[in-house]
């Protein structure tokens, strides 16, 4: 009887970790379509610095998706045209060194990272900050469907709404719920304490994520001193 009510409590657990995950995905995923909507632009946008459409546009994607920390425009090189916030000290800059604006702008397809790590100054101070970050890019073709450059996104870890997400849901006293990314670190957890430590128990949760799979199973040995 016990071992019965123990599975069917794993079960309920795994029912309820599935609904999260579908409404996670469908988070994310609209926020990578409307990286792509911008999708066909007039080339002529990228090198006009009073282009006010692209403007409204990229600002449009910057409140309506999850990423917080902004929306950013490169050319095929990976340098920055466009920011959203608009920050001085971005414009010029060069992305070409994140892999992702390479895949995408290789495989012609959106692409999304796992944490990184960034360090960063805050503005008017020389202090150097650490802060962690999700980016996903999207190849930005014109109506000819020629890439012209990359549209991006940056989402800081630590604010963005991921866990207000997870907030809402009840697992009882000792529950909680991690969101991974594929080499394990927590995005996003009910458990605050979570954010950015590996969550992987033994290679599990890699293992599952590479072969799209879920699972119930207690676990005891990768919690022993």
């Amino acid at each position: 009887a016990v071992q019965h009510s123990v599975q069917r409590a794993l079960q309920e657990r795994l029912s309820l970790s599935q609904t999260v995950a579908n409404h996670l995905e469908y988070v994310v995923q609209q926020s990578l379509r409307r990286l792509e909507d911008v999708g066909r632009v007039e080339a002529e946008w990228l090198e006009d610095s009073n282009g006010n459409g692209l403007r409204e546009t990229l600002r449009d994607v910057y409140f309506q998706t999850i990423f917080n920390e902004g929306i950013f425009i490169t050319d095929t090189q990976g340098k920055v045209l466009w920011v959203e916030p608009y920050n001085q000290d971005l414009l010029g800059a060069n992305f070409s060194s994140y892999p992702q604006i390479r895949q995408a702008l290789d495989s012609n397809r959106p692409t999304i990272s796992d944490v990184m790590i960034q360090n960063y100054h805050q503005a008017g101070s020389a202090q150097e900050t650490e802060r962690a970050m999700v980016l996903a890019v999207a190849p930005l073709k014109n109506h000819d469907g020629k890439i012209v450059g990359i549209i991006g996104g940056e989402m800081d870890v630590m604010a963005s709404n991921l866990t207000r997400i997870l907030e809402t849901v009840r697992l009882g006293y000792s529950g909680y719920i991690d969101v991974v990314d594929s080499q394990g670190i927590v995005l996003a957890s009910t458990k605050p304490s979570q954010l950015l430590t590996s969550s992987d128990h033994n290679n599990i949760l890699v293992n599952l994520i590479r072969d799209r799979r879920s699972a119930v199973s207690t676990c005891h040995s990768c919690h022993e001193a």
